[in-house]
């Protein structure tokens, strides 16, 4: 959660990203329901917090609950709250985010996630502007402006049936898509920049600089990641680098794709139920342990991720 009235900045050259924020800065003084969609790494959450600091909410909190990092038995009470004895290890009453972002933004990332069970109650939330904790009888308001975030396409997962098509539509009133990096390659210099500048200012160190030649080659990179790999290697070159200027060496981004560490043999003799069970937890190991991630590189859909993970466990 961010410190009330916190600021934030968006920079950019690339027209993909000044129509986008032309958009969003049209959508954030709004009550609007906004949905920030865009591939894994690109700055959903950044568009997100600028959104926030751009509304009348700004001194408000601003709060984030990543629905791919929770288990599925543990998000119902993450976001609407538990009461005392609700479950076991439920040991006091504790809010959930709703009530933690009143008066401010609430942020569901990787919103694709939530199961169908909590999709139902949530719809219930925004309909109704009030919540009940698990193991409460009672409701009470809640006021928060919500945005939400996926890295897939919602509107094929309401075709497949793996999203409530009634919670998409309340949803999507505003969509928001974050180009990926590689087609926005302008911004490279000056994200590169602004992150650096964040690195020194974190380490209390006066910020280090690309050379030319480091450009050059971030120019050329396809930034499969998008930002957050950007931020990775920056904060990577600023370790290896001992000087003030950062050199390609530096950056190691071919070594950062090429590491076998990264793809390990499967040694041999395992059976294909076994192949699968290890490429799978390495491919979500990968990703960060998110799911809807890993599974769009698995070429599955989430729901099918969720019973090869049961088999896992």
């Amino acid at each position: 959660m961010t410190k009330p009235g916190a600021r934030f900045s968006l920079v950019t050259n690339s027209h993909p990203m000044r129509e986008l924020l032309k958009l969003a800065q049209r959508v954030a003084p709004m009550e609007t329901t906004v949905l920030i969609q865009g591939a894994s790494g690109t700055g959903k959450e950044r568009l997100a917090r600028w959104i926030h600091t751009n509304s009348p909410r700004a001194k408000g909190p601003f709060v984030v609950l990543s629905c791919s990092a929770i288990p599925e038995t543990l998000i119902e009470s993450e976001m609407f709250g538990v009461t005392r004895g609700a479950f076991t290890g439920a040991e006091c009453d504790r809010p959930g985010v709703m009530a933690e972002a009143h008066g401010g933004t609430l942020l569901l990332d990787e919103i694709a996630d939530v199961a169908e069970s909590v999709q139902v109650k949530l719809l219930r939330v925004i309909q109704e502007r009030s919540v009940r904790a698990v193991g409460s009888d009672h409701e009470h308001p809640v006021d928060f402006r919500l945005l939400a975030a996926t890295a897939q396409p919602l509107d094929e997962l309401v075709e497949q049936g793996n999203f409530r098509r009634d919670l998409f539509y309340r949803l999507n009133v505003v969509t928001l898509t974050v180009p990926q990096l590689r087609l926005r390659r302008e911004d490279l210099s000056v994200l590169a920049d602004q992150i650096l500048r964040q690195i020194a200012q974190d380490s209390s160190k006066d910020p280090k600089h690309l050379s030319d030649e480091a450009l050059e080659r971030l120019l050329e990179h396809d930034w499969p990641g998008n930002v957050r790999e950007l931020e990775n290697a920056l904060e990577r070159a600023v370790v290896l680098t001992r000087d003030e200027l950062i050199t390609p060496d530096s950056l190691a981004l071919d070594a950062a794709l090429h590491d076998d560490s990264m793809h390990p043999e499967l040694p041999p003799g395992l059976s294909l139920a076994e192949l699968e069970r290890k490429y799978i937890a390495q491919v979500l190991a990968e990703c960060g342990g998110n799911r809807s991630e890993a599974a769009r590189q698995l070429g599955i859909d989430r729901k099918t991720l969720y019973r090869k993970l049961g088999r896992i466990v």
